[in-house]
This record gives structure tokens, sequence and C-alpha cells, in this order.
């Protein structure tokens, strides 16, 4: 989360056995960088090989403003590569989002945001340029959502090791109060799941050619 939410979540999850860290204390920029680009896979290896010793037995929640979106990616790319679920909840001016992620069972971050932006004109980078030039401070309005829902994701994962978030989106418009809850579905487009299906793909592909060379070596000796 921001850092302004930070001290807001350490008070209210005091009690519930947790660790609360700003984004920055999470992932360095650099490290944000190197996930998002992937042109250093010595690099990326080692992220993925420390933070998957560091949080393979953790369960994590992140919280922020989609003002933050590269960290939403990255992050998004992080837990992909080192295999573990995890929670978001993040709003914008008075939109807010929650959901659980099981890479390559429910869509992941990167679907979410491309159903998202079928509701907007334009590309996201646009969408998140408008709230840039406003200084963003802590919002105890969307925070205040945002909390209810972590304590009871929390209490869920204790019980249950899992929630009803997992694979659906919780959005509420605060204005109105009206709020949906859908699916989080793969899309065919998602670049980071895709990369899932395509090593899934090759995989089966690899089985397939194997049965075939396998058949075709029966044949020639029956010949």
């Amino acid at each position: 989360m921001e850092e302004s939410a930070k001290n807001f979540f350490e008070n209210y999850l005091k009690d519930e056995n947790i660790c609360v860290s700003s984004l920055d204390e999470f992932i360095t920029q650099d490290t944000l960088n190197i996930l998002i680009e992937e042109k250093n896979n010595t690099k990326l290896n080692k992220i993925v090989q420390n933070y998957k010793n560091k949080y393979k037995d953790v369960d994590l929640i992140f919280v922020c403003s989609l003002y933050y979106e590269n960290y939403l990616k990255g992050i998004n790319k992080l837990t992909k590569l080192i295999s573990i679920p995890y929670n978001i909840g993040f709003y914008d001016n008075n939109n807010i989002f929650a959901t659980r992620i099981i890479h390559g069972e429910t869509g992941c971050y990167q679907c979410l945001e491309n159903q998202i932006l079928q509701k907007f004109d334009g590309y996201i980078e646009d969408y998140v340029s408008e709230m840039d030039s406003e200084k963003q401070v802590f919002d105890i309005k969307n925070y205040g959502v945002l909390i209810s829902i972590i304590k009871s994701e929390i209490e869920e994962l204790n019980l249950y090791s899992d929630t009803e978030l997992r694979g659906n989106v919780l959005h509420f418009y605060l204005p109105t109060y009206e709020y949906n809850f859908d699916k989080n579905r793969i899309q065919s487009d998602c670049s980071v799941c895709s990369t899932i299906n395509n090593i899934l793909f090759k995989e089966q592909n690899m089985k397939a050619c194997n049965i075939l060379a396998e058949v075709l070596g029966n044949d020639k000796y029956q010949e």
C-alpha cells in the first residue's frame, strides 16, 4: 500500500498478526522495472528465487490507488513467476475493486484491467495520467471500505485458506452505493496469462510428439 495508508492499516490490523508494508518496502522501483521490462533473465531469475524463498508460505494482500498501476502490473507478474495466489484491493476516484487471484486458474490483474477498460474510452495510461495531475492524498472514504474487505478476507483465509473473492471481482461505486460481483475470467489477449497457456501448450505438444515418435517407432519394427 502507499506510505500514507500504512499507519491506518497498521492500527486497524494490529490484532491480525500480519506484517504491513508500503509498496516501496515490498518491491523497489529497480525490481519493478526488471519485472516489467523482462530484458535481464539473470536478474529476473534472482528476483524470483529471492521472493519465492521469502513469500512461498505467506498470504499476500495488496491495497493501493490505481495511481500505482505499475506496481499492480509488476506484482502481478511477480506472483505469477513465483506461483503464489494473492489478493488485491484498489481504487480510482469513486470505484473500488477487490479480487483474489490464482494464476492459471482465475483471471489475473491484467485480465481485470482489460475488463475495466471496456467501460472507458482510450488506454489505461491515458486514464491514469488524468489522476497524475491530482495530488495523491490519503482517502479515508476509499480506505474505510477497503479495510472492511481486507479484514473479512484475512478471517476467511485463516479459517478456510481461501475466500469467496477467488476468481471473482467485487466492485463498489461509492457515489450511488452500487456494487457488482462478477467473474475475473482469463482473457485471451492477456500477455501474462498467455505465457502460462503457451508453456502448457508446449508441454502438451512435446507429449504429443513423443507419442507420435513412439507410434512411428513401433510401425517401423512391425515392417
